[in-house]
């Protein structure tokens, strides 16, 4: 036996439920990264004046610059890909991987680095910087509350 009648309501109601599973996951999806990009951005150092020593000029570029992008469907599979990044446009994007690593950052264009510590002005060929791994840890962080706010954000979607 064979039942037809009502084939074409199934079919919209499917539709109409694939439609809310895709703008479900898309938001799930944009969820997961900002989850990424806070506790990335958690690990970046402290703002102004709350460094370890007291030249520590932290001005909050950095952490700003840690962004999260538009979900875009992938082309080979039913979901969504999001991306954390350090901005392109930002003045940060420089610094952002030597303050991730570490290293040494030369003078380049002049024979000397010069910065105010306090009231007196500083000259050296070269600061080492200290590594932070503020992308590792942060990930590290994103793992443990990536699970509960996708799974959250979802379920809001879908009700």
């Amino acid at each position: 036996m064979s039942v037809t009648h009502n084939t074409p309501q199934v079919t919209q109601a499917y539709r109409k439920l694939e439609k809310k599973f895709a703008f479900a996951t898309r938001k799930a999806a944009s969820r997961g990264g900002r989850v990424l990009r806070d506790s990335i951005r958690e690990f970046i150092p402290p703002p102004k004046g709350a460094g370890a020593f007291p030249g520590y000029a932290a001005t909050g570029t950095l952490r700003r610059a840690i962004v999260d992008t538009e979900p875009t469907q992938r082309p080979t599979a039913r979901d969504w890909q999001v991306s954390v990044v350090v901005n392109e446009s930002s003045p940060a994007r420089v610094y952002a991987h030597i303050h991730n690593v570490g290293g040494v950052i030369r003078a380049k264009n002049a024979p000397y680095l010069k910065f105010k510590i306090g009231n007196q002005w500083i000259q050296v060929k070269q600061v080492r910087i200290k590594r932070k791994s503020y992308m590792a840890q942060g990930v590290k962080l994103a793992r443990e509350r990536m699970k509960p706010a996708i799974r959250d954000a979802f379920i809001r979607e879908i009700r």
